[in-house]
């Protein structure tokens, strides 16, 4: 029996939402709409970057009315600097912040009540 990567398609949600599959980038528009991004910063390599698979998915973003830019200053192996490049570009673009997630009620019970650890993060 042989798999036809073509025909592999996905998507499940615990606990990020992941698409995957041939195409899937086509909905870029769409996961940008579902998450509230309306100016989104797209990370990328150089290679990449220029491949009509990005530029078709900036120019489908523009045509829905959600202005993207493209950061691909970076190393296959991303360095300090590349993070505070990206940072920099991404406040140059008006995006002001990461998006970030709304918290959902869990479907597990809630652990005994024993006050926060120190140091201790809550994970949205």
């Amino acid at each position: 029996m042989s798999i036809d990567p073509a025909t592999l398609r996905g998507t499940w949600s615990f606990p990020t939402t992941v698409w995957f599959g041939a195409g899937k980038i086509s909905m870029l528009a769409r996961a940008c709409k579902t998450l509230e991004i309306s100016r989104p910063l797209l990370v990328t390599d150089p290679a990449l970057a220029a491949l009509p698979m990005v530029t078709d998915a900036i120019a489908a973003n523009e045509a829905d009315g959600i202005a993207t830019t493209l950061f691909s200053d970076i190393k296959p192996n991303p360095i300090s600097a590349n993070v505070r490049d990206g940072v920099a570009a991404l406040k140059a673009a008006g995006t002001g912040s990461l998006p970030t997630r709304r918290c959902r009620p869990s479907p597990f019970p809630p652990p005994p009540a024993r006050g926060p650890r120190p140091g201790a993060r809550r994970w949205c």
